[in-house]
């Protein structure tokens, strides 16, 4: 589900250098609990570890172990009680491994792993400059325990996080970067988290949460196809563990591969997860929205009535908006719009792209609406049929004729037809370039990519000008990855 929830899923810890050092054990009962972990059956890893504790009540790692399975609970059925309880945990498992086996390169490690877990939640529930301090803290750790231990893999496997998650901060934590100088290597953050799979592959449990890394660090550098397209490869044995499946949904969910999304939620195990799991209703009612399924309103609502967390409330409430005016009820879509634009935190993406779309200063078109939803599902042909009976005239408003032509853009770009999709993306470009719709800057990033192809320069011209074009609350894909686009463009040189 949620971006953090991707990327937060990165500091799930796990040891790729032998399996005892000091009182860090990694015994048989602790990949049980991995295993369990990754399966999304907490209540089973928890009774797991304190198994664990009672019979070596030393094991740091237990205790380590402990605080992950907990961060899982919290980042899938997140709540203010919950997480006012893993911060008090936290404190009571720090006292208790503080200054012990303080020469075990798994000290500083786990010690990292578990601040930065703790920064983490601190940024979900609106305590930045906690988050920022943490996180900061937990890179600090990472390396220092690399100048002691520099062959050791865990810290090398946090390296690889951080150098991914560097170059991608969220807008509000890019300061915090500045601040402190640190800078992020994407290329080596790959190829570490890479070794890490491959080291790992073999082991049960710690290989779904190597894959969990990958994956993340795809998402992260927002190219959810490459892992789409790595999770595909894997072997089932590792696939179908819960979480893996999750995000192989997740995934093909946001690379355009909306029937397969729907077909692997609808034969996930959801009966076999021990807590309650609202990211599972969130997907479903994306997934559903994208196919136009009138079944997408149970999900809605029932994520809605479950998740105790005002993270992606705005954009379940825009989407019950957009759910109502594709069904023909106007007051229902004009209603939950403004309680779309009162509830909730602004934290997350997805908030911030509903905050966009329900302060728009018209309603949009639902034939447009429905277009758009099925192109993002990658449903082009019945999406192209929507738009050939719902062309605007001449003289309907400006955003009608821009998401139009930018709509048939994208069909003429899906079916290879350039010159076409060159066309529609020049003319929304020309009608759109100085209105304060997200529409023009879309456009020229597209066409970024078109020239990318075959002429260079154009190419960084039109990520130039979709930057260019680009306000603060438009839809931050078109700026970020647009930016990613010009520093490989650079690098031709």
């Amino acid at each position: 589900m949620l971006r953090y929830f991707y990327s937060l899923l990165f500091v799930v810890p796990f040891l790729l250098s032998g399996n005892l050092s000091g009182q860090y054990v990694i015994s048989e009962r602790c990949l049980d609990a991995w295993e369990k972990m990754m399966n999304l059956e907490v209540e089973s890893a928890r009774k797991i570890i304190e198994k664990e504790l009672q019979e070596n009540p030393t094991n740091y790692y237990a205790y380590y172990l402990g605080q992950t399975n907990e961060f899982i609970e919290l980042l899938g059925n997140p709540s203010e009680e919950a997480y006012s309880r893993f911060l008090t945990d936290y404190q009571e498992r720090r006292e208790i491994m503080d200054g012990k086996e303080t020469t075990s390169p798994y000290y500083m490690a786990c010690e990292s792993d578990m601040m930065l877990q703790t920064g983490i939640a601190n940024t979900l529930y609106g305590d930045k400059l906690s988050g920022v301090r943490r996180s900061y803290k937990a890179y600090r750790l990472t390396y220092d325990n690399l100048d002691e231990f520099p062959d050791f893999w865990m810290s090398k496997k946090n390296d690889g996080f951080f150098n991914v998650s560097l170059t991608n901060l969220p807008p509000f934590v890019r300061w915090a970067a500045s601040f402190f100088g640190v800078k992020g290597d994407l290329e080596a953050g790959f190829g570490l988290l890479f070794n890490n799979f491959l080291v790992k592959k073999d082991t049960r449990g710690l290989n779904a949460a190597a894959v969990l890394y990958l994956v993340n660090a795809f998402k992260l550098n927002k190219d959810p196809g490459s892992a789409y397209k790595f999770i595909r490869s894997l072997d089932s044995s590792i696939r179908n563990y819960r979480l893996v499946s999750y995000f192989y949904g997740n995934t093909a969910y946001r690379s355009g591969h909306n029937e397969e999304a729907y077909r692997i939620f609808r034969e996930f195990d959801l009966d076999g997860v021990e807590m309650t799991f609202p990211p599972y209703d969130y997907m479903m009612a994306r997934i559903l929205m994208r196919r136009l399924d009138p079944g997408a309103i149970k999900y809605i609502e029932k994520y809605l009535q479950t998740t105790r967390n005002e993270n992606y409330l705005k954009e379940m409430n825009y989407y019950t908006a957009l759910y109502w005016l594709i069904n023909g009820d106007r007051k229902k879509f004009e209603y939950y719009r403004k309680v779309a634009c009162t509830v909730g935190k602004e934290i997350q993406e997805r908030d911030r792209e509903a905050m966009y779309e329900c302060e728009l200063d018209y309603v949009p078109d639902a034939g447009l609406v429905k277009a758009r939803l099925l192109m993002d599902g990658g449903y082009f042909e019945k999406a192209d049929s929507i738009l050939e009976n719902c062309k605007p005239a001449p003289n309907d408003i400006l955003p009608f004729q821009l998401e139009y032509n930018l709509l048939k853009g994208r069909y003429a770009d899906h079916k290879k037809l350039n010159k076409t999709a060159i066309a529609y993306y020049k003319k929304v470009i020309r009608l759109g370039k100085d209105e304060d719709y997200y529409f023009a800057s879309d456009a020229a990033f597209r066409l970024g990519f078109i020239y990318k192809k075959t002429d260079r320069q154009k190419a960084i011209e039109y990520f130039e000008m979709a930057r260019d074009l680009y306000e603060k609350n438009f839809y931050e894909y078109i700026d970020e990855i647009s930016a990613k686009q010009l520093l490989l463009l650079s690098r031709e040189d």
